[in-house]
């Protein structure tokens, strides 16, 4: 399936360009994050880059850009040849293609064109086609000057944009976008942020630099220090991957069946959202009244934590009752009923129905909150074994780094 993505200049005295974004109603092409790999360790006197004669040649009569043949852009001057370096393969980069091969099946250029075509397959059968173009824009003597001669037009002027297309015509494809520039010849680095909504859109820039560099995806772009990457899949060994996300502090990880296919707007089983939780144990100081079809028992129970001597609100559990969860809770609660709140400090908000904290429930909970707030809490059950002035608030190791 076809997707692009544009890499623009904006000089700040000029007019923004077009910054060529398509719509790729989804890629079987999943992206990960890579780097490309280069031999530091070549016999004296060779350089551990590509022969020049290797490197494929794209230029937009204003500037030039050189590919290397594993799909990474490792030199090119905006907005022309004698500015500073923004893609260079000492400083930075600019890589698409498979995450898993860096030698291509073939390359050519279009006939008539300097439009750069590269295959890839790759060992599961895969297959895609990349195109490369810096693009030239309209003729500029009718209705608009150039914003970058004072000369009269002979010619097509230069759009600063480099596009780049990818297609996949078999199988399913593993890609790599990894955009890294550098300005002024590698001497300072790049600050991104996000230039719309979404995550299709971003832009770099750096002090001291009168010049914007404008990413427009249809992938999914996210930020990894100066560096802009699209996340990565990995196929099988879920558990273990799940483990490490919990481990770093994830929300949890997408799980996709490998042979479905994307439909836009739509949701099915074949992609799966699994959140890592936590379990906590909780004593319940109260219930909120229910409303609608619980309107005759209990909405949510309101909990808390010991700190010390201190019982400390954590909010309420609304979900994961059963029928006879309600029945059997409502019949506990019912005689421990107190006017006053159990609770010290934050209380719960107007309404709540206060019990004498002496029962104990455990809950399911994506995290805790700056307040000290379960989020998203789910029952689980009771723990009749437990001493409610044992219950403390647990908190999780911190992730690694």
């Amino acid at each position: 399936m076809p997707g692009r993505l544009a890499l623009a200049v904006e000089p700040s005295h000029t007019q923004p360009t077009p910054d060529g974004t398509g719509h790729m109603a989804g890629q079987q092409a999943q992206p990960q994050t890579h780097q490309t790999q280069v031999r530091r360790d070549a016999p004296l006197g060779l350089s551990p880059f590509p022969p020049i004669a290797d490197y494929a040649f794209l230029s937009d009569c204003a500037t030039t850009a050189l590919i290397a043949p594993s799909g990474n852009v490792e030199w090119m001057c905006l907005p022309r040849m004698d500015s500073g370096s923004l893609l260079d393969r000492d400083g930075g980069g600019f890589r698409l293609g498979p995450a898993d091969v860096t030698v291509p099946v073939a390359r050519r250029y279009l006939p008539g064109t300097m439009v750069l075509e590269t295959s890839w397959g790759t060992p599961g059968g895969g297959w895609i086609i990349v195109r490369d173009v810096l693009l030239i824009g309209p003729w500029h003597h009718e209705g608009s000057r150039s914003k970058n001669y004072r000369r009269a037009p002979t010619d097509y002027d230069a759009e600063h944009v480099l596009l780049r297309t990818v297609r996949c015509v078999n199988g399913e494809v593993q890609i790599v976008l990894d955009c890294h520039p550098v300005f002024d010849y590698g001497r300072r680095t790049a600050s991104w942020e996000y230039a719309s909504d979404g995550y299709h859109e971003a832009k770099a820039t750096t002090e001291g630099e009168d010049l914007t560099l404008r990413l427009t995806t249809d992938l999914q772009l996210g930020l990894e220090g100066p560096t802009w990457r699209t996340p990565s899949y990995h196929a099988g060994d879920g558990k273990s991957i799940q483990e490490a996300s919990k481990k770093n502090g994830l929300e949890g990880v997408i799980a996709k069946k490998l042979d479905s296919s994307y439909e836009p707007g739509k949701r099915n089983n074949c992609w799966l959202k699994i959140k890592n939780v936590q379990r906590q144990e909780v004593v319940i100081g109260g219930w909120m009244p229910g409303e609608g079809r619980r309107a005759q028992s209990l909405g949510s129970l309101v909990v808390g934590y010991y700190d010390g001597d201190r019982l400390v609100y954590a909010g309420n559990v609304g979900t994961g009752f059963k029928e006879e969860d309600l029945v059997r809770l409502g019949r506990l609660l019912e005689p421990l009923k107190r006017k006053d709140s159990p609770f010290d400090g934050r209380q719960p908000k107007k309404g709540a129905i206060f019990v004498e904290p002496k029962l104990v429930a455990e809950v399911e909970f994506l995290e805790w909150t700056r307040t000290a707030t379960l989020r998203a809490p789910s029952f689980k059950g009771p723990r009749d074994d437990k001493d409610p002035k044992a219950v403390v608030r647990e908190v999780p190791e911190p992730p690694p780094g």
